[in-house]
């Protein structure tokens, strides 16, 4: 799967901090890896620029944590990929299992800490550097990037495009001879098939265009995950995304305001 930048931006607007139940994480497909179309990214003091560029997830019946305790049901993992530079692609730099139980109620943020590398209270309460507070602050807003997204693949209102970039390529080889042949089977070492998620850029820019003949000057209004009821007197429950929305505020020059920098110098 590849998450937009549309959709990267506004996840980075939108709160998980309302008392998310943890049941609601769950991975679309059994094993699926999200590619970042545009990268997180921070600099460290040695000068190198580390980027965070996607993360596998997958879930599985938790028979070996149900050995300790029976009350779980359920594991997500998530590991993240990234590279230094134009270093080589590396992965698990971050790893985070999330143990889950039946009607998990537990507040998703709150797990995410817990579940988090040891010692990070420690750091964030003034325990360790300006380079250890800021990798902690990056590592944790990582966390919840990606307990987002998987939360957004589960709507029912999400937006995903299959792509079949690589099976068409497959497809137009058969047949072709010489250089023709040659140029789409280089095509092919580097193309996938995937599925796109997020909202489609146009609808950001129509929204812009909106907001600048109106003369209101566009932010960001804040977007959050909740429940509703459904059903035979709403007796059941669903989880939806209240998107952020661009509303009157500091002039952007005709742009959406970007998505929280990571870049620390």
């Amino acid at each position: 799967m590849v998450a937009r930048k549309t959709l990267l931006d506004r996840l980075e607007e939108t709160s998980i901090d309302r008392g998310f139940p943890l049941k609601y994480v769950k991975v679309p497909f059994p094993d699926v890896y999200v590619h970042f179309e545009e990268p997180l990214s921070r600099r460290h003091p040695d000068g190198r620029l580390f980027f965070l560029t996607g993360f596998y997830a997958f879930e599985e019946s938790a028979e070996s944590a149900q050995l300790i305790d029976p009350s779980f049901e359920r594991i997500v993992e998530i590991c993240y990929t990234y590279r230094y530079s134009s270093e080589a692609l590396r992965i698990g730099a971050i790893a985070l299992p999330l143990l889950i139980k039946p009607d998990d109620s537990r507040d998703l943020v709150t797990i995410l800490d817990e579940s988090s590398a040891a010692g990070r209270k420690d750091i964030l309460d003034g325990g360790g550097t300006e380079e250890d507070i800021q990798d902690a602050m990056f590592t944790r807003e990582s966390e919840i990037l990606a307990a987002k997204i998987l939360l957004y693949t589960t709507l029912k209102s999400a937006r995903m495009i299959k792509r079949d970039d690589r099976s068409q390529l497959v497809a137009a080889i058969k047949g072709t001879k010489g250089a023709k042949r040659q140029k789409r089977s280089e095509k092919i070492k580097t193309a996938y098939d995937y599925i796109l998620i997020g909202p489609e850029v146009e609808a950001e820019d129509n929204q812009l265009e909106e907001l600048k003949r109106r003369k209101v000057k566009p932010h960001w209004r804040i977007g959050f995950f909740r429940d509703q009821a459904y059903g035979e007197k709403y007796l059941l429950r669903r989880q939806v995304w209240i998107a952020p929305v661009l509303v009157n505020a500091n002039d952007t020059g005709g742009h959406p305001p970007p998505r929280k920098d990571y870049i620390v110098e």
